[in-house]
């Protein structure tokens, strides 16, 4: 989730809360895919982040989102 925001902000941030929720387990030798997106801007510098981890067939196997600020 913080990558997603570093990223797309192209500046470092700082994580203000996360929420975690796991699904379904994934080994520890599987392909994982990971998508994150910023969901909402709160004020200019302060963001609600969303990013997920999918398994091989597709499947969310963990959801997170939190709120993240921005540095200047």
């Amino acid at each position: 989730m913080a990558w997603t925001a570093i990223y797309l902000e192209k500046k470092y941030i700082l994580t203000k809360y996360m929420n975690l929720s796991y699904k379904k387990p994934i080994l520890s030798d599987s392909l994982i895919f990971l998508r994150g997106f910023i969901k909402e801007s709160i004020s200019i510098r302060e963001r609600l982040v969303y990013a997920e981890i999918l398994n091989e067939s597709g499947e969310v196997c963990t959801e997170a989102t939190g709120g993240i600020v921005t540095g200047k």
